[in-house]
């Protein structure tokens, strides 16, 4: 009965490792949109990765005051410290505000 406890035990932990090996990517990617720009008519699309794992995101970001949404997909980040850029534009409408809508990690 103890060697069946014990390997039981063995494998929940087990398991519990593998499941937490590569976590949720929202508690390791900090996702930015930064204006850039002398006329502040683009920006970058930049995520700090704060885990050692690598992913493929997509990322949609939304501008006004042109309302046009531009879509980054399969993009990859790197499993280490410090910002990666993801994608911006440049050359859109002066006085531009950005913000990351939505963001999807495999």
């Amino acid at each position: 009965m103890r060697t069946v406890f014990m390997t039981v035990m063995a494998l929940m932990v087990a398991t519990v490792a593998v499941a937490e090996e590569k976590g949720d990517y929202t508690r390791q990617l900090e996702f930015t949109c930064d204006v850039t720009g002398s006329d502040r008519d683009g920006f970058d699309v930049k995520v700090e990765n704060r885990g050692n794992h690598d992913w493929q995101c997509d990322v949609e970001v939304e501008t006004s005051p042109s309302t046009r949404d531009f879509s980054y997909r399969g993009r990859p980040v790197v499993g280490r410290s410090g910002k990666q850029h993801i994608g911006g534009e440049a050359g859109l409408t002066k006085n531009l505000q950005c913000r990351v809508k939505r963001v999807d990690c495999r």
